[in-house]
């Protein structure tokens, strides 16, 4: 397994300002800042990236981001770049990759280039190879879908696979499949699984395969890709959306409306599909935009340019802005009207591959040679001492369940800002604070303090000294709060994790013998497993 890294605490707030990063939601499209204005960032080779394009992205539910590359699989933590190929990583058959998806387990699919190089799974820190010698019945995967029960199904010229704990199951026309080339695999919202095959189309349910084609509401063979891999597109009424060389398909409760494609669409070739937060169906084609609401289709053009209108992408952030990667560069459509950016306005390259919003709302577009760029529409407020701060060296930072900000400072103590009024703790209400370099609040919603003199709490006011004194010193510093899932109280006194229950402390666990700069624990994060991260400046 490889060494985790502490990267949390390379975020830790040490600088000579308090700058507060306000997200904020905008009425109409004029209020919207233009995509020029965005702070925009670009990666390439010489920031760490292995090569200069981006085909495929996938955030992690650990907050890592992905990215497939010609020269490997690349991870990146919010400040560096690590690089995984045939190099360093001998599991991989290839560094040059062209698909990557989680799985529900936790796990990263990567599909490398070429007509039959198999598929790798990373998981829990190593990287695995199948083809057909464990477990796949062919090498080319040609599409893939995970389902909530934590399987993974392979579409390949072989059948069509189940991975499930490990274990691969195969399943042929001997179990129902109208061909065994598989060329795309849709899931849906009830747990049936769609499969396109050459022979037509089929649909796992219940375990059991079923052929839809030559059914009255299926009489097409040949079914298309709808984003990317997949053969539907489900929307929030549950009406999958399918689509064939001539028609464009909506199925709802077995009943199967047929739109063709040329007299209600811009363009007949579809791209990308994708429903809107108010729940209109967009439908990106390669000569523009369309939408379909209220039972009509609405064409929307970009602009004159025919590459600009060849859409193939549709990425929806915060603000219920389209985010749409074009032939010529990227647009936004937002109420109505079209932004677009190019290399001329600042884009690294037209060539655009894949669009991802990460939780941050970060708009990501990697390029095919330009390299790696992103987007943030930010607004910074700046509070310093001359707002009213104590001291412009800022150490900890917290907001408690009221909605206003704690903020620990260097020498100037306690601070505490509340719709845009900031109020300093000092000497006033109570002993000088000196350095405050954690805060925290318990599930009580008592506010606890980390400082020089030792552990606070602030209740309603009042304070109460928490740690032990020696000779009118504190025994130990703490550096780190954490309240549990399960609602535990935990501190970091130096060396020691305590926890914190019925007014009384309890060690958990101690790292080292004695308290030594460098065992001292700085960050406490809790995982979605429950698992406790520990860093220190030793290590993690």
């Amino acid at each position: 397994m490889e060494n985790a890294r502490p990267t949390a605490a390379r975020y830790r707030m040490s600088c000579a300002l308090l700058v507060l990063l306000c997200f904020t939601s905008f009425a109409g499209f004029a209020q919207r800042k233009s995509i020029k204005q965005y702070v925009h960032q670009v990666w390439t080779t010489e920031n760490g990236l292995p090569q200069n394009s981006a085909i495929s992205f996938a955030q992690t539910r650990d907050g890592y981001i992905w990215f497939a590359t010609y020269e490997g699989l690349v991870r990146f933590d919010g400040v560096e770049f690590r690089v995984f190929d045939r190099t360093n990583t001998k599991e991989l058959p290839s560094s040059w990759f062209v698909r990557i998806k989680e799985d529900s387990a936790g796990g990263l699919w990567a599909r490398p280039a070429g007509y039959d190089p198999g598929v790798v799974r990373y998981h829990d820190g190593s990287f695995t190879l199948y083809d057909t010698s464990n477990g796949l019945p062919n090498n080319r995967v040609n599409s893939w879908e995970n389902d909530k029960h934590g399987r993974m199904w392979l579409g390949t010229p072989g059948g069509l696979v189940e991975f499930n704990a490990g274990k691969f199951r195969t399943y042929t026309v001997r179990d129902g499949l109208p061909s065994d080339t598989v060329s795309a695999l849709g899931l849906d919202s009830k747990g049936n699984l769609w499969i396109s095959t050459r022979r037509g189309l089929a649909r796992l349910a219940g375990g059991k395969i079923e052929r839809m084609t030559g059914r009255n509401e299926f009489p097409d063979t040949t079914f298309l890709n709808v984003n990317g891999l997949s053969n539907c597109y489900e929307d929030h009424h549950g009406t999958l959306w399918m689509i064939t060389p001539t028609h464009l398909l909506s199925y709802s409760d077995g009943v199967v409306t047929r739109y063709e494609k040329k007299a209600v669409l811009s363009n007949p070739n579809i791209q990308a599909i994708h429903e809107d937060a108010k729940g209109t169906l967009w439908i990106a084609t390669a000569g523009g935009l369309n939408s379909f609401a209220g039972g009509r289709f609405t064409r929307y053009d970009i602009s004159k340019d025919q590459e600009e209108n060849n859409i193939f992408l549709i990425r929806e952030d915060r603000e219920g802005s389209l985010w749409l990667a074009t032939r010529k560069g990227i647009a936004r459509f937002a109420d109505g009207s079209f932004e677009h950016y190019e290399r001329k306005d600042g884009l690294t390259d037209n060539a655009v591959w894949d669009i991802l919003i990460d939780r941050e709302g970060s708009i990501w577009v990697g390029t095919d040679g330009g390299g790696l760029d992103r987007f943030r529409d930010e607004k910074f407020v700046t509070y310093s001492s001359r707002a009213g701060l104590s001291y412009d060296m800022v150490l900890a930072g917290f907001e408690d369940r009221a909605r206003a900000i704690w903020i620990g400072t260097s020498f100037g103590g306690l601070n505490r800002l509340k719709d845009g009024v900031v109020t300093v703790f000092d000497n006033t209400q109570g002993p000088p604070f000196g350095n405050v370099r954690a805060l925290g609040e318990d599930k009580e919603g008592t506010l606890w303090i980390g400082c020089d003199r030792g552990c606070f709490t602030l209740t309603n006011g009042m304070l109460r000294m928490r740690s032990h004194m020696i000779d009118g010193k504190p025994d130990l510093l703490p550096y780190a709060f954490l309240l549990t899932r399960s609602g535990e109280w935990l501190i970091a006194f130096q060396h020691k994790l305590l926890s914190h229950t019925g007014g009384k402390f309890t060690t958990v666990t101690s790292i080292g013998a004695e308290p030594l700069p460098r065992n001292y624990i700085r960050e406490l994060f809790e995982d979605s497993r429950g698992t406790i991260w520990i860093s220190t400046d030793d290590g993690l």
